[in-house]
């Protein structure tokens, strides 16, 4: 079913991810670093930090991406730091 999602055993219905737009660049570097630090057991995969504050200053000065720009850089930075 399109919208749902489980947490903890319990269903999520029609929930939409919050914007983190409002976020101090230290704040979104330390989320970002902890949802790519988990596998899909949500065992963690590494300990190193992946964003750096001044990381997400970058990417907020620059043109927005398209969702296609996002998953190549993802991709890119976990096959350069973590493979």
């Amino acid at each position: 079913m399109l919208g749902v999602t489980t947490v903890d055993g319990t269903p999520i219905i029609g929930g939409d991810m919050p914007s983190f737009a409002t976020l101090p660049n230290r704040q979104l570097a330390s989320a970002l670093n902890f949802i790519v630090s988990l596998d899909a057991t949500t065992k963690l995969r590494w300990t190193s930090p992946v964003f750096t504050a001044a990381d997400i200053a970058r990417s907020r000065a620059g043109k927005p991406l398209t969702p296609l720009q996002v998953h190549r850089l993802r991709v890119a930075t976990l096959d350069s730091k973590h493979c």
